[in-house]
């Protein structure tokens, strides 16, 4: 089995269980034995991998909770009980499988100023970011292009997404497929930010989910930032070390 073929049963799999998530399902019977089919095209016999590896312990967890259901009966609120006792260790494997475990390892800044604000103080940046796995992503942000407009570009071998005027607080904007086929419109729920954030937040302090940005996801934003502007001031690409666990 490759890595494409892992990758692609990855993002089936982070799909179902957000949509059982959204639609208060993971934690169901069915909910857990749909999660334990969409794991086990991530399995390989051989074992050759860390996510091979996690693939195979989750399908194994999950099916042997949906065994043990189904041999015994078993009340509603025990099924319940275990479902918010797995949401945290499923979501971080589903994160894992999925590839979110590919942090950013080095960046390479510049930046100018272009009189917005005082002498020296900078209003643009543009940054190459470097990933574990070899990903490199491209940066742009600037106050003094207000005709710009906001968008993301996410390009693989098979297609690229066009994300247009999606990265403000009003719920507007466009996101386009494009592959062998053409363009393909995709559509997605209309939703603030903060909204989309604030609920997030509410669901997480109340055991039923993540918020839309975790405390770990703050240091890496902030080290990068870091990273960045040492770049920018010494020209030469520097390494991101957040210093969280692992010796990360």
């Amino acid at each position: 089995m490759t890595e494409e073929i892992i990758d692609i049963a990855a993002a089936h799999l982070k799909r179902q269980f957000l949509l059982q998530t959204q639609r208060n399902r993971f934690g169901s019977l069915e909910g857990l034995r749909e999660l334990a089919i969409s794991a086990r095209p991530c399995v390989k016999p051989s074992l050759g991998s860390g996510r091979i590896t996690v693939a195979f312990v989750l399908e194994r967890v999950l099916q042997n909770c949906v065994g043990d259901f189904d041999a015994r009966p078993a009340r509603i609120s025990e099924i319940a009980e275990l479902g918010e006792r797995l949401r945290p260790p499923v979501w971080r494997a589903v994160e894992f499988l999925s590839g979110a475990d590919d942090d950013p390892i080095e960046i390479a800044s510049m930046t100018q100023s272009a009189g917005m604000a005082k002498k020296g103080l900078a209003d643009a940046a543009m940054s190459v970011i470097r990933f574990k796995s070899g990903v490199i992503a491209q940066t742009h942000e600037a106050f003094t292009a207000k005709y710009a407009g906001t968008g993301l570009e996410i390009h693989g071998a098979k297609g690229s997404l066009f994300a247009r005027d999606v990265m403000t607080q009003r719920p507007t904007g466009t996101v386009t497929l494009r592959d062998a086929n053409g363009e393909t419109p995709l559509t997605f729920d209309d939703e603030g930010l903060y909204v989309r954030a604030l609920r997030a937040f509410h669901a997480a302090v109340e055991g039923k989910g993540r918020p839309a940005a975790t405390a770990e996801d703050g240091v890496w934003s902030l080290a990068t930032a870091l990273a960045a502007l040492q770049s920018a001031k010494t020209g030469r690409a520097v390494k991101i070390a957040p210093g969280l666990r692992g010796g990360k």
